[in-house]
């Protein structure tokens, strides 16, 4: 294995991309840098096999324009330099991988899956798409025994930020107060306090907030996670409008649920409706038709100005936006869509187990023959949250990219690239929806620091592709190769991970 010495010295004959300017590097240099040309991580000392991509075009994620003829050099887990470096006297032990004419990008991160205690197919099937950093919506009891074997590389997969427990109010749709199947009920500002200690406690990165909690409750965990410096993020409590959620710290507004019914002109009247069903324990089972019913309803309500201001308002707090687009879409598609489409199917009979691959198809099936008006509102609503999310990114909201997999016909990995061909159609540009699940998604869930762009000192995670996807985001799909923790994972042995997923898939 080459010594931190002799990489460094071969380092220091690169060549700046930008500025043309060759770098001294030492082994007690710090950071050497030329602006936006080559950069060099001194502390090679962190060992493991080093590894150089050669002679790539490197979109970095920092909004940068792409480096050509680009040479990126890995140490164990960790990028150590960006530049140009002539191919010659290398040290012994380096290898070396041609990238000619390939794009090498910073790996993917899906900001919300489920379903990651399924190491043997989901954890694969993220990772031989190039999603190499995952943030798990729902953390039940033994979920942190799954995040340290993938955060610790025991297990292959991505990478993994853990949400807590569900925390919802009385009669969740999820299930009863059994905090042993990862939901619990809160029903008074206590237990709500009560919740988000018990998730501190037991090491969740973040809170996770649902749809059926109280205003009171929902203030009180507020309260309590800016208390105990945790985040909390989910959904807009039906309850709760947009405005309250974001003044009051939520990290993250999921799926836009509650963004068309805060910003309708008549707000006030619709959130008194929906307090008179919640009042009420007994209509349960009216609550998510009323709150559905009432947010697509909102669509002709919106108010064009309150959504500037709401903008605005997220602006200010740093709050994050996620639209998780092709979740919303295949949840509302009727069911001959849905049962017509030979790619969903394909990957459905692939790499989803037999009974939950039923319960996909039962879910599908349901949706059969519905009266068309009701398709037409579903596709007019679903076209409203593409406009939406449009406006938000025109505005300068802080976007991220989620897919929701598990739910019904979202695909772990899969799916990622069907969510950035839907960021792009809604408005944001194909360098906008990359950096919604590289630079800007590793930076909300916390590791901005060490993930999500293509820079000396942060983690050896890369999606490697054969076309550009600036040209055109499907290109994202085209994918050559994947690094994970500085591993380089080929062509063939990605086919070898989704053969192995699919075999894992079958049984049941």
């Amino acid at each position: 294995m080459a010594s931190r010495r002799q990489v460094l010295s071969w380092l220091g004959r690169g060549v700046g991309v930008a500025a043309g300017v060759g770098i001294t590097a030492s082994v007690d240099s710090a950071m050497a840098t030329t602006g936006a040309g080559a950069r060099v991580d001194p502390e090679l000392d962190r060992g493991g096999q080093v590894t150089v991509l050669a002679n790539g075009t490197v979109l970095d994620g920092t909004g940068a324009a792409p480096w050509p003829d680009t040479t990126v050099v890995l140490a164990g887990d960790r990028i150590v330099a960006v530049g140009r470096y002539p191919l010659r006297d290398l040290p012994d032990g380096v290898t070396v991988v041609d990238v000619h004419g390939k794009y090498v990008l910073p790996g993917l991160w899906d900001t919300h899956t489920h379903g990651g205690w399924l190491l043997d197919t989901f954890a694969p099937l993220h990772l031989a798409n190039g999603v190499t950093g995952v943030r798990e919506m729902v953390g039940p009891p033994g979920m942190e025994e799954v995040r340290e074997l993938l955060n610790s590389g025991q297990v292959p997969g991505p990478r993994m930020v853990l949400a807590s427990e569900l925390v919802d109010g009385p009669h969740s749709a999820w299930g009863g107060g059994d905090t042993g199947a990862g939901v619990i009920e809160a029903g008074t500002p206590t237990e709500g306090r009560a919740a988000v200690q018990r998730a501190h406690e037991m090491g969740a990165d973040f809170v996770k907030v649902y749809s059926y909690l109280a205003p009171d409750v929902y203030d009180a965990i507020a309260t309590e996670a800016a208390r105990l410096d945790i985040w909390f993020a989910g959904h807009i409590p039906a309850q709760v409008t947009a405005q309250d959620a974001i003044r009051s710290g939520q990290h993250t507004l999921e799926h836009q649920y509650g963004i068309y019914l805060s910003t309708a002109t008549d707000r006030e009247d619709r959130y008194r409706r929906l307090r008179e069903v919640f009042a009420d324990p007994d209509r349960a089972g009216e609550w998510a038709e009323t709150m559905g019913q009432l947010e697509m309803d909102s669509v002709r309500r919106h108010d064009r100005r309150q959504a500037e201001e709401l903008f605005a308002l997220m602006r200010r707090h740093g709050t994050w936006y996620s639209p998780t687009l092709g979740v919303e879409r295949t949840a509302r598609l009727p069911g001959e869509d849905l049962l017509a489409d030979s790619r969903l199917l394909d990957l459905l009979e692939r790499y989803i187990q037999p009974t939950m691959r039923e319960q996909w198809l039962a879910n599908a099936r349901a949706r059969l023959n519905r009266p068309p008006e009701q398709n037409a509102r579903m596709r007019e609503y679903v076209a409203a949250q593409a406009r939406l999310t449009g406006a938000a990114a025109g505005s300068g909201v802080p976007i991220i990219a989620g897919t929701d997999c598990w739910i019904p016909f979202v695909f772990p990995g899969f799916s990622m690239h069907d969510e950035l061909a839907l960021l792009v159609q809604a408005g944001l540009t194909p360098m906008r929806a990359l950096q919604a699940a590289t630079r800007d998604a590793a930076r909300c869930v916390g590791w901005g620091e060490q993930s999500g762009t293509v820079t000396p000192g942060k983690l050896a995670d890369l999606l490697i592709l054969r076309q550009n996807p600036l040209e055109d985001i499907r290109h994202t799909t085209t994918i050559d190769a994947v690094v994970s923790r500085g591993r380089y994972i080929s062509s063939r042995e990605r086919e070898a991970m989704l053969a192995e997923a699919e075999t894992a898939a079958q049984q049941d």
